[in-house]
């Protein structure tokens, strides 16, 4: 209940006593606290909302086999990292492989051993860069991987040279130790070229250039023909 209270003056303004009012409002506080639990549920309701919208977005921009991000969602980062380092004057680099012969092991093996594979090379990928950099599957056996604020060209080559030693580990597919080779190529802005698309079309140049070469782990300069 509420307590209302308020004096009784005479005309020379002395108290002559005191009005009180006494009110019952159980059924307000029980409407009031029905009305704090709906919002309570309403705000739960939506932290569980925009908890499964950034789940869903994230599942979305997400390759469904390895974990990496899908060919339009690392477009579509690459181009905002691409932005700001035109802005700031930052460098950039791309880095593309994919895996030598990779229709042999389907065959050889089977899809199911093939997708395995696929599985473990993204983990290793994703072990060998750091955890800022961005690491895509391009479709296939394709992957690229963005780096931004690399302190110097040798370290990108170190990275390389580290995600080189992690996919030239043998792998453990279906009890079976398989052995495969990758393909790189390395492209970098601004030095090779000002443009984004530029960018990944040179360091996926690079990385068939090798191939043809048939250098298998190594990363050699890309020279424009």
């Amino acid at each position: 209940f509420t307590v209302n209270a308020a004096p009784i003056l005479d005309e020379n303004n002395n108290n002559r006593g005191v009005l009180a009012t006494f009110d019952d409002v159980t059924l307000l506080e029980k409407r009031n606290e029905v009305l704090r639990n709906t919002l309570k549920m309403l705000k739960t309701s939506q932290k569980k909302i925009t908890e499964k919208n950034k789940e869903l977005e994230d599942l979305a921009a997400r390759d469904s086999l390895t974990g990496c991000r899908n060919r339009r969602s690392f477009f579509q980062e690459l181009e905002k990292v691409f932005v700001q380092a035109q802005e700031q004057g930052t460098d950039l680099a791309c880095i593309m492989t994919d895996i030598d012969h990779f229709k042999t092991v389907n065959d050889r093996y089977g899809h199911k051993a093939g997708d395995a594979l696929l599985q473990q090379v993204a983990s290793r990928i994703r072990n060998a860069v750091r955890n800022e950099d961005m690491a895509g599957r391009l479709g296939g056996d394709e992957f690229v991987v963005g780096l931004e604020n690399y302190p110097s060209k040798e370290s990108v080559h170190q990275i390389v040279a580290k995600l080189r030693a992690e996919i030239k580990r043998p792998y453990l597919i279906e009890e079976r130790s398989i052995h495969i080779g990758v393909s790189i190529g390395v492209a970098f802005y601004p030095d090779d070229t000002s443009d984004l698309l530029d960018l990944i079309h040179i360091a996926d140049k690079a990385m068939y250039s090798n191939k043809r070469r048939r250098n298998g782990n190594r990363v050699l300069p890309f020279i424009q023909p």
